[in-house]
């Protein structure tokens, strides 16, 4: 459908905006151009679920992201899918990517093979430069992916806010806080170590963390304590979350990221029962956090 004239202006006027992508799980690009890349690639992460809602199995998807294998035989397994797949929203980025940034107009038997050579050619140092800041003008954007090795530059880190909020277990109180060559013996302790392994994170240049909006209760002090000693004691060897030790964590962290001058991004609505990840959960925590910056 032709654009009006002043829906072709605002389009334009769109195509020059500088852009700060609040959502990437792009690895460092050292780790990018050590990959083998081909047409599959762009089916990979989120494309993954249409893949699946279409009726491909979880082991031929795996199959097919397995680059040890012919590049033929993995696209025989997923070609019969693409047709059911390609109009959605994850699919629709493959495409333009392939033509946009691959000069391919389709991603089919024709020409998926001479795709995979083009985006193997183009697996470069520079790649990230070259489409992310060049061609989609994305000045900046956060990464997730639990990593902080990134140039600070165009790529920056969140790191997850559950590495320490979620306590599920006295081996991963014990592996967290001797990396930070600390102790954990009580609460209080447990609170030292989260704000030191903050404050390393943010001098690694992360500038905040990710949470989850869940719907919790006030903070307990008292019940904290209590779940914290059952883990350190062996009465509980994990719990499910939320529970009563995760809130009281929880908030404290978000004070301690109010204080590191970070910030909180909020994962909300999908991946999961969208009523029990509602962002109107956030609501009394935002209310009992006015300092921190959601």
């Amino acid at each position: 459908m032709k654009p009006s004239p002043i829906e072709a202006r605002l389009i334009a006027a769109f195509e020059q905006f500088e852009i700060i992508d609040a959502h990437e799980h792009l690895p460092p690009e050292k780790v990018r151009v050590e990959m083998r890349v081909d047409a599959l690639t762009l089916f990979s992460h989120y494309t993954r679920v249409d893949l699946l809602a279409a009726g491909l199995s979880q082991q031929d998807y795996e199959r097919s992201q397995n680059p040890d294998l012919p590049l033929d035989l993995r696209w025989r397994i997923v070609s019969p899918y693409i047709p059911h797949i390609r109009y959605g929203s994850y699919a629709r980025p493959a495409f333009i990517a392939a033509k946009t940034f691959y000069g391919h107009d389709d991603i089919n038997d024709a020409t998926y093979q001479s795709l995979s050579a083009a985006m193997q050619a183009a697996n470069t140092p520079g790649i990230y430069k070259r489409i992310l800041r060049d061609k989609c003008r994305i000045r900046t954007a956060l990464t997730q992916a639990n990593r902080t090795d990134y140039d600070l530059d165009l790529l920056i880190p969140l790191m997850p806010m559950d590495t320490y909020t979620n306590l599920n277990s006295w081996d991963a109180a014990l592996r967290l806080s001797a990396a930070l060559q600390m102790k954990a013996a009580c609460l209080d302790d447990w609170l030292a170590v989260m704000h030191a392994g903050l404050a390393k994170w943010k001098n690694e240049g992360v500038v905040g963390l990710k949470m989850t909006s869940r719907a919790l209760a006030a903070p307990k002090r008292a019940e904290a304590v209590s779940l914290f000693d059952r883990l350190r004691n062996g009465a509980d060897t994990s719990l499910s979350t939320p529970n009563p030790l995760y809130e009281f964590l929880l908030d404290k962290m978000l004070d301690y990221v109010a204080a590191e001058d970070m910030v909180v991004a909020v994962h909300a609505g999908m991946w999961g029962d969208f009523r029990q990840i509602d962002a109107q959960h956030m609501i009394p925590i935002v209310q009992r956090h006015p300092r921190t910056r959601f």
